[in-house]
């Protein structure tokens, strides 16, 4: 498995998307079939624990989606964190293989998370 790995300050839905988009443009190598990729947002202090819950479950749906863009991969890990004052607890991981994702990509989601 090729390890990819980018960390995101993300404190705005706007630099979410746009940060996406950056993401996106550093491709892994061509010849790698699994990438893995540990993102981070960070914690507005207005957020619930669940608005939180749901950045990253976006942030990871949009992540898998453009990662399998690439023809070459098979296999997506996806690990967020959120950071509040400099210190970073694990929100959610996800693991999708190609062929889950095809079939129904949000239940795929759904049911590779963990916490």
């Amino acid at each position: 498995m090729t390890q990819w790995f980018s960390t995101l300050k993300i404190g705005s839905w706007w630099s979410l998307f746009l940060l996406m988009g950056l993401w996106v443009g550093a491709t892994p190598p061509a010849s790698a079939e699994a990438i893995q990729a540990n993102l981070t947002l960070e914690a507005e202090s207005s957020l619930t624990f669940r608005a939180l819950i749901q950045q990253a479950e976006l942030l990871a749906e949009k992540s898998i989606s453009q990662a399998f863009e690439q023809p070459n991969v098979s296999e997506v890990l996806i690990r967020v964190a959120g950071d509040r004052y400099g210190q970073s607890v694990p929100l959610l991981t996800v693991k999708v293989m190609r062929s889950d994702w095809q079939k129904i990509p949000i239940f795929a989601l759904r049911h590779a998370i963990t916490t």
